[in-house]
């Protein structure tokens, strides 16, 4: 009979307490790690990376984009290493916690960039008709000069801009449509800017009061003489014959390109401002009957002379002159190189009346535009 000692009794009860513990740590590893690769979880955030990568607007989250691509390698970096392991000691656990969190960041950059779109939405559905109305210089606009035809680069690229706003949008491509009216806006307001600077001097008191006063004059005159004389309104685009001290007719006038200003030399496309008399008659001028005036007179020559020397005006500049009032007009535009121009009727209407000698004052802007009373 063997016979069984001592210590090999505690030995085979210490390896069988050894292989229990083995036994139960391995139960307890089993349970608390994960050994399957999680391909769904894997899947998951593959489409919500599509998600964000397709989404709206991703170039304005390139930021949280950058760091949502650095966790998605992460992600594959401890996915690669668990399966170089041993079966038996793989445990995607962590790699399965590192998807949890950049699947919940992808879900809220996707949110955020759904938001954004519909906060485009909502600006887009107030900025493109309020551009429509500024565009097309419709009621309700708060510009005194919208009236007018004024062209440009400027204005000519907003309304193309707003344009393709109008077509992204139909095709509710929102972000493209949201650039396109943000540009638009810019071209509008940098026109605006251009054009309140240049209609600033029709708000002018001294100016009205310098009108107003050349205006009383020749009213004064025609009334104490009773002979007829003209006033040229540019604002308005006015042309008033004056009778007795009164107005007598009242005409549609077409101006300079750029009326708005005061003519300073020739070629700049402005129609002039001052107190003139009318010249020359001409019946059967290149644009129909005609008024020549006598632009330039003493005070535009010295006003010339005085801008060269500022060096405000070139040295080569020239003044110009063959400013006159003649037909061809009704246009409903400002064509001219600085003529005022009436329509065919009107003009031989106002011929009728005209006589060599004739006062003729061009104003900016007069206070009998909108009334038929002195």
């Amino acid at each position: 009979m063997v016979r069984i000692s001592k210590r090999s009794i505690i030995a085979s009860i210490v390896i069988a307490l050894g292989l229990l513990l083995a036994s139960g740590g391995y139960k307890v590893w089993s349970m608390t790690s994960v050994r399957n690769r999680p391909w769904l979880l894997e899947a998951g955030l593959r489409f919500r990376l599509a998600e964000c990568r397709t989404g709206p607007g991703l170039i304005s989250f390139r930021e949280e984009w950058d760091n949502l691509t650095a966790k998605a390698r992460e992600v594959e970096s401890c996915l690669a290493a668990t399966d170089r392991k041993v079966r038996i000691r793989r445990d995607y656990s962590e790699c399965i916690s590192k998807i949890f969190t950049a699947q919940l960041e992808a879900r809220l950059l996707s949110l955020r960039m759904d938001q954004r779109e519909q906060n485009q939405k909502n600006i887009l559905d107030t900025l493109i008709p309020s551009l429509n109305l500024a565009l097309s210089g419709g009621e309700g606009n708060s510009k005194s000069w919208a009236q007018f035809n004024l062209n440009g680069i400027e204005i000519t690229r907003a309304r193309s801009l707003l344009e393709e706003a109008e077509i992204f949008y139909g095709q509710d491509e929102i972000e493209l449509s949201f650039n396109a009216a943000l540009r638009s806006w810019i071209h509008w307001d940098r026109f605006s800017r251009k054009n309140d600077t240049r209609f600033l001097r029709f708000s002018d008191a001294a100016l009205h009061k310098q009108w107003n006063q050349q205006v009383d004059r020749l009213l004064a005159w025609s009334k104490s003489n009773d002979r007829r004389a003209i006033v040229i309104d540019k604002f308005n685009h006015a042309c008033l014959l004056i009778h007795r001290g009164r107005i007598q007719k009242r005409y549609r006038a077409d101006l300079g390109r750029k009326w708005y200003q005061r003519k300073s030399q020739a070629q700049d496309a402005s129609t002039p401002e001052g107190e003139y008399v009318v010249t020359r008659m001409i019946p059967r001028g290149k644009y129909g009957h005609a008024l020549l005036i006598n632009y330039p007179n003493a005070e535009d020559t010295t006003r010339f002379r005085s801008l060269k020397r500022d060096g405000i005006l070139p040295e080569n500049a020239r003044i110009g002159g063959n400013i006159e009032i003649h037909g061809k007009g009704g246009k409903e535009t400002d064509w001219t190189d600085g003529c005022i121009s009436l329509n065919d009727d009107d003009m031989l209407e106002l011929y009728g009346f005209a006589y060599t000698g004739m006062p003729v004052t061009i104003v900016g802007i007069g206070r009998w535009a909108s009334s038929d009373k002195d």
